[in-house]
Order: structure tokens, then C-alpha cells, then sequence
């Protein structure tokens, strides 16, 4: 904030001071529990062992590095005319299907309201909202519960970096250093802190652990990395977007380092409307990958500040030229590239010739310099370190409680769930939710420098896992003469789908890109197991295991035929056996896991379009063998 308004000549553009908290000042503070970290994991650790009675509040002390709660759950509030609309630059919604506990913590256990992220039917994915129905800022959760260990009689010390921490035993006291030279000590810590961090720490401490025992740790501590985000909102005194129909929905087009690339989303900014018109944000880029590769464009513009904002206003120079290059590429997009919308081209020129560029933008960029965080979120690089890496120091009495080390990374769930392991493991807490705790299957996601790349594969599509190997079957996808529906209704053969075509869902006129095309050549000769169905557009050639949305549900095709569910809507379909050289499958979405139907229409039929991602296909399990491992 304070950085903000020295920039800006503008105090508007500047978000309000974060909540504060009353703090303790002992120089030499005595804590029998010292939380490490006042994000999501290390403030319910702390509360759910105060409601057990494990400890009373004034025997925990919390300390943050910064000043103040949330970690990476980080909600700037006071924007707009009126001082009332919020950005998440980080974490920003509860989803019940894949983050229960989270959910049950922020409705049941804190009481507050939700609403719809999105515009689904039915609402899967929430957020946070105040008695007004208006987002009040995801972070508010975790202010609760700093706000509640505080009223019960917790200490709580604001900028204080942990940097070391000595122990003569396992048993003994731990004493602790921070930066601003004040000495500590705890018997039993959580470590509510990421893989950089985290590994910060351990570099200058001095624990009761053999040297072979200290190298297993390091090594299961650096079975992660940190993927790269950046977010950016535009503010815009007059929300045009909503004036062309749009009000749910992703939209993207490339860019390079001179050009802003686009991948945004209508629904997630926080837009206010009253007599004179709606104003508020358009979420233009939601960005990520492991190398920082899509994040380029916007590195020359955040500023060199503790906090992984920037506001970018358009009182100076630069600013400005950053805002209406931003405008200017949405103009671009809207006028030229949009696809199955509902408005005419001459509608958004004249759109466009009277609306004004944004005002200011919120730039939030998490990675290896975010401070505190290192990154946005982790994933494995080696799953055999998994248990290892979730508890590697819980036998001397420090636990490492975070979204890193956990069995659901990239979401605060994660750290929650490792945290109701933790208590009931080593603290006699158990789970006190009504329902039973996830459990997700782990995988390395990413250990090379750049993406993965591959125009063969020799794995499966759409959920399968390949196979084959000379028997005569394969569990892959569609021959090239299928036809696939792009979203302005043409049909194009698979084997001329590019990486990036905007195809039509099948669902509600939703619309997806392209984000891997798969390619697969039959390892062997002769025929092998298919399914072929008679449509309108020609024979669909498929494998008998990908899966289609027909009479309402995801099912293998070879389960379609013998269910009879193909001859229920009058169409002919049958399992045979047919020479083919390679088959062809789509990813849809694969950048946006779970905003998207992740399907695509070939010959009229809804495929799914879950490629050979493993994020998805664990996510979405719709093929047998996904679904036998969820």
C-alpha cells in the first residue's frame, strides 16, 4: 500500500491498508507451541488444537514474516468509487468436490456466506462473500482464525522471519533466531512455510538429526518445485464486457514479450453496478507454468517491492502505455478473434470506439522472488519421497504443515489436509468433519526446463493409458476421418486440428482451445478392437475405451453399444475390428483444470478431452481405469 501510494498520483488506485492484529513485543518470547507461518495450515493447526484442549492460547505464539495473515491467500479490498470492491491476487474460491475440508472450514466451521464463482447450474466452485452478497476477499477466512487465536490469548509477532533453529535433542527445547535478532524458544513448532523457505531455514539450523538422516530430509525436501503464476487485473470505471453479453466464460489469444498475451476469464473480477452503470475488474491474464515462459511480457513491469503486487496506474507515463496496450489487445480479441458470441463485430467497434482504457491494473506475479513464497504453488518431482517429504521431521517435534508437501498441491486444501493428518498422528486431534479426508493419486508433473512437447505418443487420450503391445488392441482415440465441430460450427477433420483451435464443447454453446493434440501410431499390424458408429457426418472410428457424454453421463464407448444407448437415439453403432495406422485425440482446456467441460464434438458426438493429462483425468476420472484409481 505504501509503495502504491508513493507511485500513484492517484490514491484511488490504491487498495486499503491490510487488517491488522494486535501484536506481542517480548523480546524473548517462551512459547510451548510456535506456529511458523500465519497462512491457512498454520492458523487451523493452532486453532483446532486450542478447541481440543492440546494447548491453551497463550501457550502459542505465531509468528509471520510479514505483517500480515493469509500467506498466499492474499486479498487487496478498497477499490472502486465507493471503497468496497476486493481483488484475490492469490487463492480465491472453495470448490466442495475436490477441496471438502476447506469448504466445511470456511461454511460450517467460520460461518461465512458464499455465492457462485461462475455462472454453472448446478454452482460447484464458491466465493467468499459478506452479508451484502458482495465479495468481501478470500483471505477473510484466514483473518478469522488469526482473529480468534488471538482473542482466546495467542501471541502474535508480526515481521518476524524465521531464520534458524537449534536443538540438542529430540525432546529438548528448540531455540529459535529471527531476523530482527529477537531469540525464541518452543517446544514443539509447525512450519507453516513452502518449499524455499522452508529450505532457507534448514540451511542455517542445527538439529538432532545424523547426517544420513539430515540428507534423506534435504532430499525429500527437494522433491517439489514451484510453478510460476501471474494474474492480472484492469479496472475500468465502465465494465463494457457486460454491455456485449459477456458474463461467464474464458477467453484467450497468444501473445510474446511485445505483445500481451490473453487468457482471462468474465466471471472472476469483482464488478459493482448501480445507477450510473457497473465498473470494476476483468481478470485479463491468469497465467502459470514452471519456467515463467508466460509470465515474460509483464516482468519489465513489477516493481521491485516485498509484495508480489504492483499496481500500475495510468498516472505516469509507462503506466499508461501499459493500460492501453492491454485495452488494445482486448479490443483485438473482441473485434477479430471471439468466437460464438452473441454480439456482431459491428457492435463491438462501436463498443470499443467509445470505451475508455483502464484506469489501473492489479499486477500480481508469485514466483521465485515472491517473499515468503518462492512461487505460486509446487508439484512433485519425485513421488517415492512423498511420505518422507510430508513428515520429515515430526519425530523431534517440528511438523511441516503446508500446500507443498501434501497429497493436493496447489490448493489450501492440501495444507489442511496434511494438517488433520498431523494432529491426529502425533496430537490425539482427530478429524472433526462428517465426511471422509481425500485422497488423490500423486504424480510428477513437469522435471524437465521446458514443457513437454510431443507430437508422438506412444501413451493414450482422453483418459486412456495405451496399451497394445502386438495383442491387436489399443486404448486410444478417433481415426482422421473424424470430424471435429470448431466453435463457428465448420467441421474439420482431426488430423488438421492445431494446437490453439477454438472448438465447440458440446455443452450450453461453450467453447474451448486446443492445448494438445495427440497423435498415436498403432505399434503393431493387422486389425484391431474398435468402435464404429453410423452418423450424419460419416462413420466416427474410435477405440472402444474413450469415453463420450451420451444420455447424460461419461461412459466408454464399448459400454455405450452393449448398454444399448447408441440404438436408444436411433443410431447404429457396433464393436469391429479394422486396420488403422494411427489415432488422433484432443486436449481441451488443459491450462484451466476444471473451468472447462474439457470435451470436445466429433461427428456429432461429445468426446471427452481430457488427453493423457494426469491433473485432469484424476480430476475428471471418466474412463474405467481412472475411475478404478479415484
Amino acid at each position: 500500500v505504501e509503495e502504491c501510494l508513493l507511485e500513484s498520483k492517484d490514491p484511488d488506485h490504491c487498495p486499503e491498508p491490510f487488517p491488522t492484529f494486535d501484536t506481542c513485543s517480548d523480546s524473548t518470547p517462551t512459547c510451548k507451541l510456535a506456529v511458523i507461518g500465519a497462512g491457512t495450515g498454520g492458523l487451523y493447526t493452532a486453532m483446532r488444537l486450542v478447541e481440543s484442549g492440546k494447548y491453551a492460547a497463550n501457550d502459542i505464539c505465531i509468528f509471520e514474516a510479514t505483517d500480515r495473515a493469509g500467506g498466499r491467500v492474499y486479498s487487496l479490498r478498497g477499490f472502486g468509487p465507493d471503497h468496497d470492491i476486493t481483488v484475490d491476487a492469490g487463492a480465491y474460491r472453495t470448490w466442495p468436490q475436490y477441496t471438502p475440508t476447506l469448504h466445511a472450514l470456511v461454511t460450517e466451521k467460520l460461518g461465512f456466506d458464499v455465492e457462485c464463482y461462475d455462472d454453472g447450474d448446478p454452482c460447484e466452485v464458491y466465493n467468499i462473500v459478506g452479508d451484502s452478497g458482495q465479495k468481501i476477499g478470500f483471505a477473510s477466512f484466514v483473518e478469522k482464525m488469526m482473529q480468534t487465536l488471538i482473542d482466546e490469548g495467542a501471541c502474535f509477532y508480526s515481521r518476524h522471519e524465521l531464520i534458524s533453529i537449534e536443538a540438542e535433542s529430540a525432546e529438548s527445547t528448540k531455540n529459535l533466531l529471527f531476523a530482527n535478532g529477537v531469540k525464541a524458544t518452543a517446544e514443539q513448532m509447525i512450519l507453516n512455510v513452502p518449499q524455499r523457505p522452508l529450505l532457507k531455514i534448514m540451511r542455517k539450523s542445527n538439529l538432532p538429526l545424523a547426517e544420513s538422516e539430515y540428507s534423506t530430509i534435504i532430499d525429500s525436501l527437494h522433491s517439489v518445485q514451484t510453478e510460476i503464476a501471474t494474474k492480472l487485473y484492469l479496472y475500468y470505471d465502465h465494465a463494457w464486457w457486460l454491455d456485449l453479453g459477456l458474463t461467464s466464460g474464458d477467453f484467450s489469444m497468444p501473445g510474446d514479450a511485445r505483445n500481451m498475451m490473453l487468457q482471462g476469464r468474465y466471471h472472476d473480477g469483482h464488478v459493482k453496478c448501480n445507477d450510473d452503470g457497473c465498473h470494476g475488474f476483468l481478470l485479463a491474464d491468469y497465467v502459470h507454468d514452471f519456467s515463467g515462459d508466460q509470465s515474460q511480457f509483464f516482468r519489465r513491469y513489477q516493481r521491485d517491492v516485498p509484495e508480489p503486487v504492483t499496481i500500475i496506474s495510468n498516472t505516469d507515463t509507462e503506466g499508461a502505455y501499459f493500460l492501453q496496450h492491454a485495452h488494445s489487445r482486448l479490443e483485438t480479441y473482441h473485434r477479430y478473434d471471439a468466437q460464438n458470441v452473441s454480439y456482431t463485430g459491428f457492435e463491438a467497434e462501436n463498443l470499443f470506439r467509445n470505451a475508455d482504457p483502464p484506469s489501473f491494473a492489479v499486477l500480481a506475479t508469485w514466483n521465485i522472488g515472491a517473499f515468503g513464497a518462492g512461487g505460486a504453488w509446487h508439484h512433485w518431482t519425485d513421488t517415492g519421497n512423498v511420505e518422507q517429504a510430508m513428515m520429515p521431521m515430526n519425530h523431534v517435534g517440528i511438523h511441516v504443515i503446508n500446500e507443498a508437501y501434501s497429497k493436493l498441491q496447489g490448493w489450501a486444501e492440501g495444507s489442511l489436509m496434511l494438517a488433520d493428518e498431523v494432529l491426529a498422528m502425533y496430537f490425539d486431534c482427530q478429524r472433526p468433519w462428517g465426511f471422509p479426508a481425500p485422497d488423490y493419486v500423486q504424480f510428477v508433473r513437469q522435471t524437465q526446463g521446458a514443457a513437454c512437447v510431443e507430437e508422438e505418443d506412444t501413451s493414450s487420450g482422453g483418459g486412456d493409458t495405451g496399451g497394445g503391445e502386438g495383442d491387436g488392441t489399443v486404448d486410444l482415440c478417433f481415426t482422421k476421418e473424424a470430424l471435429v465441430r470448431m466453435a463457428d460450427g465448420s467441421m474439420v477433420h482431426i488430423d488438421q486440428i492445431k494446437e490453439g483451435d477454438i472448438v465447440s464443447t458440446g455443452f450450453s454453446g461453450h467453447t474451448g482451445r486446443v492445448t494438445e493434440v495427440l497423435v498415436h501410431e498403432v505399434p503393431f499390424s493387422g486389425e484391431t478392437d474398435v468402435v464404429s458408429v453410423t452418423t450424419e457426418y460419416g462413420d466416427l472410428v474410435g477405440t472402444p475405451s474413450h469415453p463420450i457424454h451420451i444420455g447424460g453421463q461419461w461412459m466408454e464407448m464399448r459400454e455405450a453399444v452393449e448398454a444399448g444407448m447408441f440404438e436408444a437415439l436411433g443410431v447404429t453403432a457396433k464393436l469391429a475390428k479394422q486396420e488403422v495406422e494411427a489415432f488422433y485425440n484432443l486436449e481441451i482446456d488443459g491450462e484451466i483444470a476444471g473451468e472447462s467441460s474439457h470435451s470436445y464434438v466429433v461427428n456429432g458426438i461429445v468426446a471427452s478431452g481430457l488427453g493423457d493429462n494426469p491433473v485432469l483425468n484424476t480430476m475428471f476420472p471418466r474412463q474405467n481405469e481412472w475411475k478404478s484409481k479415484a
